[in-house]
């Protein structure tokens, strides 16, 4: 049971991939090689999952856990209200370490990569450096630790996210009134699809996870692009991509792309403005 969940989100690529192709939301050459290196990150996301909890997890459990700052499961409130709690605190702590990995330069280097995709698709969910997935690991597990969250909780949103993950990056020509409808609950791939925008700007929106009210109550939502579709343009500005669209290219992206970061495109955007 525990591999199916591991191998899930391969799974639903593969499901999600054949709409894709039926019903494009925009055109998208499709390159082996592209596919080939997604489903590779994908497969490094894999076996980091399964690797970490048999290494890291209980060292790191037995050193936050004196810590810990209260236990969500004691306090006086009713399960269900304490399990929609736990929901949204998981989801505001993704977004903040999101907007953080956009503004520290050093996590900005690790998660350029999932920026780097010019065509994004189901299959761009899956694209994440190691070492950004176990920075990850450490900050959520310590999150999890500290305010006691109970596993029923993690594992729905874990499961929730990545399915939401997949279909938000997805290349599917949704109709619009669903759309319309499901931008006020979750994140929809054309929201979404503004913060893969090679326009910094755009790009510094629409950092939440899963819901979109944490951008709404922090500024940073953006509902629509300044382009149509058929001009917008996703990826990493040209002196930020810096490498080949390959394994190994991706991989050392973090170490030889240029010294551009969002955060200081976000200094220098501010600073024209005032």
């Amino acid at each position: 049971m525990a591999y199916f969940f591991i191998f899930l989100p391969l799974f639903i690529v593969a499901l999600v991939a054949t709409f894709e192709a039926r019903l494009p939301r925009f055109t998208s050459p499709f390159k082996l090689s592209h596919f080939f290196t997604l489903i590779a990150f994908g497969l490094m996301g894999i076996a980091l999952s399964a690797i970490l909890p048999l290494t890291v997890q209980n060292f790191l459990i037995r050193l936050v856990a004196p810590f810990q700052i209260l236990s969500i499961p004691q306090l006086p409130i009713p399960n269900w209200v304490g399990f929609i709690l736990c929901f949204l605190l998981i989801d505001f702590a993704n977004y903040w370490l999101h907007r953080l990995s956009h503004w520290v330069p050093a996590l900005w280097r690790l998660h350029k990569i999932h920026h780097a995709d010019k065509s994004v698709s189901a299959a761009t969910n899956l694209l994440h450096h190691p070492a950004e997935l176990f920075f990850g690991y450490l900050v959520m597990l310590t999150f999890f630790v500290l305010l006691g969250m109970p596993l029923l909780v993690i594992i729905v949103y874990g499961l929730a996210n990545q399915i939401h993950g997949i279909l938000v990056h997805s290349n599917i020509n949704y109709p619009t009134k669903l759309n319309h409808w499901l931008k006020y609950l979750v994140f929809t791939p054309d929201a979404h699809r503004i913060h893969h925008s090679v326009d910094i700007v755009e790009g510094n929106s629409n950092f939440g996870q899963i819901l979109p009210f944490w951008d709404v109550a922090f500024g940073t939502y953006q509902e629509s692009a300044a382009l149509p579709i058929s001009q917008f343009e996703m990826g990493l500005s040209h002196p930020e991509q810096g490498v080949a669209f390959s394994i190994f290219g991706l991989l050392a992206l973090p170490v030889f792309s240029s010294t551009n970061n969002q955060s200081e495109n976000i200094i220098q955007v501010k600073d024209s403005s005032s």
